[in-house]
């Protein structure tokens, strides 16, 4: 079942914001992503939030580390290509 189907709305705009955030150069790679930070930024639940985080995670975009939190991933130039092709592949985000 694709993320969007399984969670709210709200979860799905955070996903897609954060992602276009971390694809523009917003979130530097390796930069922490703080949890109280995203949940003023995008006007969100800690729920969608985490939410959002964990399927960024499963896209290969964050790298999530227990007591540690959120990070961007820091991926090669080869790696993003073919994060991007496979999110495309899985259809509409």
């Amino acid at each position: 079942m694709q993320p969007e189907k399984r969670r709210g709305t709200a979860a799905a705009q955070v996903r897609d914001r954060l992602r276009e955030a971390i694809l523009h150069g917003e979130y530097l790679p390796g930069e922490r992503l703080v949890e109280a930070q995203l949940i003023e930024r995008f006007a969100a639940s800690r729920f969608n939030v985490r939410a959002a985080l964990r399927d960024l995670a499963a896209e290969g975009l964050v790298r999530m580390e227990r007591n540690r939190g959120a990070h961007v991933r820091k991926v090669s130039i080869e790696q993003a290509v073919e994060i991007t092709e496979v999110r495309h592949l899985g259809g509409p985000a």
